[in-house]
């Protein structure tokens, strides 16, 4: 029975480190999308300036 819980516990923290890795990976993602949208953003502030 304590094995069986044991075991139960194991499982249950290495999903939950398997879904902080795909929240940390997610994040990771939304940052690098936002920083290709800030840069296009910036890019077109120029050619707005220079029009």
């Amino acid at each position: 029975m304590r094995t069986c819980e044991r075991e139960q516990r194991r499982e249950s923290t290495c999903r939950q480190g398997r879904t902080r890795e795909s929240v940390r990976e997610q994040d990771r993602v939304r940052t690098q999308t936002r920083q290709i949208q800030s840069a296009c953003t910036i890019e077109r502030q120029k050619e707005r300036q220079r029009l």
